[in-house]
C-alpha cells in the first residue's frame, strides 16, 4: 500500500511544491488549504494516513473559539486542529497518535513556549512529545520535512 500524506497547509505555493516533491518520491498526498476540507480528509481516510504534515498559523475559521482560547491565540492554530478538532470526543490516545506528524512554522518558539506550560504527563504534552517540529525559516525545511517521511515511510514498510 503506498505512503499517504495529508498536508495542510493555506498557501498554495507551499502545498503545491510539497505534494509535487513527495508524489515524486512515490507517496500519495492529500491537499488540503483549509480546516474543512483538512478535517474532511481525516474523517474519510484516517486509516489509510500514515503521515501528517501542516503549517503551524493557519486562519482559524472553522476551528472553535474556545480550542483557539486555550492555544494562546492565533499562532498556533495548525496544533488547535490536530488536537483539539481531530480529537473532540478525548480519546487517549489521540487517534493521530500513531502517525508520522510534522508542523512546520515559523512561530515554533511560541509553541514549545505553550507545550512548556503543560502538566508533562498530560496526554496532550505526551502526544506532543512524539512531533517533528520544523522551522520555516530554516534554508532546509524542504528537504527535512521529505527525509523525516522518507524514514518513516521506510520503517512502515
Amino acid at each position: 500500500m503506498p505512503y499517504q500524506v495529508l498536508l495542510f497547509d493555506d498557501r498554495p505555493q507551499m502545498r503545491v511544491s510539497l505534494t509535487e516533491i513527495l508524489e515524486a518520491e512515490g507517496m500519495i498526498v492529500i491537499s488540503c488549504k483549509n480546516v474543512f476540507e483538512a478535517v474532511e480528509a481525516w474523517e474519510n481516510l484516517h486509516n489509510e494516513i500514515d503521515a501528517l504534515v501542516l503549517d503551524m498559523m493557519m486562519p482559524s475559521r472553522g476551528l472553535s473559539r474556545t480550542y483557539l482560547n486555550s492555544l494562546d491565540g492565533e499562532k498556533n492554530t495548525g496544533w488547535a486542529w490536530l488536537w483539539h478538532r481531530l480529537n473532540e470526543d478525548h480519546h487517549d490516545p489521540h487517534p493521530a497518535a500513531e502517525k508520522c506528524i510534522i508542523i512546520f512554522s515559523a512561530y515554533l518558539e511560541e509553541f514549545r513556549e505553550y507545550l512548556k506550560r503543560l502538566d508533562p504527563k498530560s496526554p496532550e504534552a505526551i502526544f506532543a512529545a512524539g512531533l517533528h517540529l520544523i522551522g520555516k525559516n530554516d534554508e532546509n525545511n524542504t528537504e527535512e520535512i521529505i527525509s523525516v517521511l522518507r524514514k518513516d515511510r521506510d520503517a512502515t514498510v
